[in-house]
């Protein structure tokens, strides 16, 4: 047995392009390298084991039982809480996903726990109950092949989407700790950057306003957010510009200009750096899709 299958056992569902669910148990430590979004929504079960997951501009110090979820677009990853092996769920699907599934749905009503913004939800036990069930019922039954497995799978996931809506509607299931003071401090100036990304801000803006050395606050923030500051700064700035373009018929120019880059040839360079194709061809892309 290799390496990688000592350390991990994984299984994978994908159904269409449009969904994607999968079981990982690891052994070994594992760190994303840096921060990246969906188009769609992403779901992360805690089965066992421990991490932390850093949405936006907070962190959460993930348990056992705690459900995580990602709004579309909005910057996350996960990185280790510790040595101890881990257990997860993980689930990632498009609006596109239920005319594949229940199609009829009413998608607006059942994709309601992601509308509700990125957050991570501490299960108590009877609610752990029946997200284990649901989550190993869905590995099994595709795993099986049995007649009738694929309407049985089809029918787990639209439950398992219901429950989650139940779930997000539960005031006192929201998760609200930091991880450690650090954590605290960076998750703040996250929020700043997000609240003002439209100015013009710098590493030593930052430094004056929160009271911290330049140096210190480029070391720290890197390590705990997982990009730079300018890296980060420019990933909000340009997820803003891609609603805009969805959104509004504001020329390249005044995107560029509304969410803080003085350059609009600046706005395209980094645009295409991190959505991979030119904010026209993103434009075109959105309007013919």
């Amino acid at each position: 047995m290799g390496e990688h299958e000592q350390n991990e056992i994984a299984y994978h569902v994908r159904k269409g392009c449009f969904f994607d669910f999968s079981y990982t148990k690891r052994i070994s430590p594992l760190n994303m390298g840096h921060r990246h979004f969906h188009d769609g929504y992403e779901l992360f079960y805690m089965v066992s084991g421990e991490r932390l997951y850093d949405i936006k501009d907070k962190t959460y110090h993930i348990r056992s039982g705690d459900l995580v979820l990602v709004n579309a677009h909005d910057l996350h990853r996960t990185t280790d809480a510790g040595s101890k092996p881990y257990e997860r769920f993980l689930m990632y699907l498009k609006r596109e996903m239920l005319d594949f599934f229940v199609p009829g749905m009413e998608t607006t009503d059942i994709l309601s726990a992601f509308h509700q913004g990125s957050r991570v939800l501490r299960l108590g036990e009877k609610e752990r109950e029946t997200m284990d069930s649901l989550m190993f019922r869905i590995m099994e039954e595709d795993k099986g092949h049995a007649d009738g497995s694929e309407i049985c799978v089809h029918a787990l996931f639209a439950c398992l989407l219901v429950q989650l809506q139940r779930f997000a509607g539960q005031e006192h299931l929201l998760l609200r700790e930091s991880p450690s003071r650090v954590h605290e401090k960076m998750s703040r100036i996250a929020l700043f950057i997000n609240e003002n990304h439209c100015q013009p801000l710098s590493l030593e803006t930052l430094s004056r306003y929160f009271f911290l050395n330049a140096s210190y606050l480029s070391r720290v923030f890197k390590k705990t957010m997982g990009l730079s500051f300018i890296d980060y700064l420019n990933h909000v700035r340009i997820l803003e510009a891609q609603k805009l373009l969805n959104e509004t018929g504001m020329n390249i120019t005044m995107v560029s200009e509304k969410v803080g880059f003085e350059s609009s040839s600046h706005f395209g360079r980094v645009f295409k750096a991190i959505s991979g194709i030119s904010p026209t061809q993103y434009r075109k892309l959105r309007v013919t899709g």
